[in-house]
């Protein structure tokens, strides 16, 4: 098999690499727009022939970019790092220089990208996530439960059940036989194996998991959880981006798809007929493409926008609709979808991952109050019936009548018009009976003032936390039973949170015999509002 049908095998194997198929399916199309990496390694294996190709990398490394920029994370960083490491142990030096000089050129070429980006990673926390959106370990050997010859198998729905998307990491028998004769056979490709498993760890994220929940070990009779490398990348600044570790299996697929493609050529040369070469080619391929399809049939969502939404794109007593169940981030998403129908604004919409919509004022203005829901300027209420829930969708009905318009997927109310006095103070609690993170009380002040926080708590011997809108109020440990009768300082009127903190919090219930200590709360209140007197 010559060197350009290896070369094409390899692209196909890296193109069809489950984990990008299982990006595809969660419409992560920005981070399938990887043709600028291979060209970039291209370009940084050319530097042996001279300086010329320095501005080619540079401007290959901002183009590697453009689909998304947690591709320099997931995929050049651990390409690039163990290269350098390669030419560092070879002592390359000047193939070391010329390689950094073009990766810092291409670095500043890309700042006007990046720093924004930059910016808003160390500008606050990280997003949670690196549990859940790791890889499992048997994650490398779990083909799809949707695959017609591997549905009978058991275990990977229990890998891949809860997240098929984010988990989606299976080599393949074709691919890792491949790989085999590559490693057996050609010395040069067996640093792309140390490429394969540096980002194989990376993207077990920071907790093992044998299948689709933390695995544990007893020490000392006390159930703990196996921490790993990628433990690291949360605390480190810039790096503590990368909140989905299974995307490192970009690099892996990447380098399984090289190794393929050395073990092709090997393969190749042991079939002297050139016919024999292409056929031994095209059943590779179909091998590799039946194998590795994720998804039988491809899953598929309706993109047509009701004609009764569309129309409401001419209604001028509209200010803005109002989609719910608000909390969820894919009604978010399909909000966004439905304003190009509707043409209306949105309370809430969509940055990023989540809505910019304050969680104290979705959560009031969820409660359909109409004088809220007046103050807030919504006419309109999009209910999303995928992701609502009974008691939701009773509410909506109980408060806002018959809609104008219901399918099986949204169901639009009209919000009728209001002529009563303006919204009073107002709360909700969205505090269980026992606190082992955090819990919130939601509230709407008409006008700054005061407000005593009431009820009993118990624990033995718990810190506690008492946050208004992030600023600590109290801090206290709760040993026994306590009751509460705290004032509050309302600084400004409108919407607040007040945030209850179990300090330390509890970690994730690993196993039966973890056992964090929570916080009790019992008839939790907001009473004796007092509005600042006005001068």
């Amino acid at each position: 098999m010559g060197g350009e049908a290896a070369a094409f095998l390899a692209g196909l194997t890296f193109m069809l690499y489950p984990a990008f198929q299982g990006q595809l399916a969660a419409a992560h199309t920005g981070l399938l727009v990887l043709w600028g990496v291979p060209l970039l390694l291209l370009a940084l294996l050319r530097l042996r022939d001279g300086r010329r190709f320095i501005g080619i990398g540079a401007a290959l490394f901002v183009v590697s970019l453009w689909g998304n920029l947690l591709l320099l994370f997931y995929l050049l960083a651990p390409l690039l790092g163990v290269y350098a490491l390669l030419l560092l142990l070879r002592r390359d030096w000047s193939l070391l220089g010329r390689t950094l000089l073009t990766l810092i050129l291409g670095g500043l070429l890309a700042l006007p990208f990046l720093l924004p980006t930059l910016r808003e990673a160390t500008g606050g926390a990280s997003e949670p996530g690196a549990v859940r959106y790791s890889a499992a370990l048997l994650g490398i050997v779990s083909p799809s439960f949707n695959h017609p010859l591997f549905s009978g198998l058991e275990y990977p729905r229990r890998v891949l059940g809860i997240d098929p998307f984010e988990g989606a990491a299976y080599l393949g028998v074709i691919t890792a036989a491949l790989a085999a004769v590559a490693l057996i056979k050609r010395r040069e490709s067996r640093w792309w194996l140390i490429v394969a498993l540096s980002a194989w760890v990376l993207s077990l994220g920071s907790l093992l998991k044998l299948d689709d929940a933390p695995l544990t070990v007893l020490i000392g009779g006390y159930a703990t959880a196996i921490p790993l490398p990628a433990a690291l990348l949360p605390y480190i600044p810039v790096l503590n981006i990368a909140r989905t570790p299974g995307r490192f299996n970009f690099a892996v697929g990447f380098a399984a798809a090289l190794l393929a493609g050395y073990g092709a050529a090997t393969v190749g040369r042991w079939l002297k007929p050139p016919r024999l070469r292409m056929i031994a080619l095209l059943g590779l391929a179909v091998l590799i493409a039946f194998e590795y399809q994720f998804f039988w049939p491809l899953p598929t969502t309706d993109a047509v926008i009701p004609d009764a939404i569309r129309s409401l794109a001419g209604r001028a007593d509209v200010r803005a609709v109002f989609d719910v169940p608000f909390q969820h981030p894919l009604v978010d998403k399909e909000g966004l979808y439905l304003q190009t129908g509707h043409q209306q604004a949105l309370i809430g919409g969509h940055i990023t991952r989540q809505t910019p919509l304050d969680p104290a004022a979705g959560w009031l203005l969820q409660t359909f109050d109409p004088a809220l829901l007046d103050a807030a300027g919504a006419d309109l209420v999009i209910l999303h019936r995928e992701w609502d829930d009974a008691e939701l969708e009773a509410a909506v009905y109980a408060r806002l009548g018959v809609p104008l318009y219901e399918d099986a997927r949204f169901a639009v109310f009209a919000v009728a018009p209001y002529a009563g006095e303006a919204p009073g103070f107002t709360w909700i609690s969205r505090v269980d009976a026992e606190v082992t993170d955090t819990a919130e009380v939601y509230l709407y002040a008409p006008q700054p003032g005061t407000v005593t926080l009431t009820g009993r708590i118990s624990a033995d011997g718990r810190g506690a936390r008492l946050l208004l809108d992030g600023a600590p109020l109290v801090t206290w440990t709760v040993t026994g039973e306590q009751g509460w009768n705290v004032p509050i300082d309302l600084p400004t009127a409108g919407f607040h949170t007040l945030t209850l903190a179990v300090d330390p919090a509890c970690p994730p219930p690993n196993a039966e015999a973890l056992v964090c200590r929570p916080l009790y709360v019992e008839q939790l209140e907001l009473r004796n509002y007092r509005p600042l007197r006005q001068s």
